[in-house]
């Protein structure tokens, strides 16, 4: 039984690192905690949002043909969680954009962002310009390589389906 239990502290602790990386950010238990309940960890993508000065800790992530969200609100061990699971087919548009930054350390780089929006009106908005550190742009632009993805791969679908369900003709 110690040897579970321990198993399960080992997987919470490299959640929690996979969820922040060397990044200095604070997650709270509760919401590794959360995101191991939601999510069948590991996903394809994802990213997270932190904001101490609110006390709101949110993830994005990618699954399969699912995109979602999870928030929680609050300090503590009590925080309110709320979240939505979209299918890929319910994308109604994805806009792009990006900042250029030039750090004088190398060549200038495109942070990206891009606002996904939903047919039910949901919305879901990432920009790695806003991100205070290199995990937080990493995982932002994965997170937007997945989103990209995704499309391409329905679009191919898509056009090699001719609409025709009998195979017979």
């Amino acid at each position: 039984m110690r040897r579970v239990a321990s198993a399960a502290v080992v997987e919470i602790k490299e959640l929690r690192d996979d969820l922040v990386g060397k990044s200095g950010a604070q997650v709270s238990m509760a919401f590794v905690l959360a995101v191991r309940s939601f999510t069948r960890w590991p996903v394809d993508a994802f990213v997270t949002h932190i904001d101490t000065s609110k006390e709101v800790q949110t993830i994005y992530w990618i699954q399969g043909n699912a995109i979602g969200r999870l928030t929680a609100t609050g300090s503590g061990d009590t925080p309110t969680l709320s979240g939505a699971v979209h299918s890929l087919s319910s994308l109604a548009s994805v806009d792009l954009g990006g900042t250029l930054v030039d750090e004088r350390l190398g060549p200038p780089e495109v942070r990206r962002a891009a606002t996904l929006r939903f047919g039910d009106g949901d919305e879901i908005a990432v920009d790695s310009a806003a991100c205070t550190n290199q995990h937080c742009r990493d995982r932002t632009d994965e997170f937007i390589n997945g989103v990209l993805d995704a499309i391409a791969l329905d679009a191919i679908v898509f056009a090699g389906d001719d609409g025709d369900d009998d195979a017979d003709d």
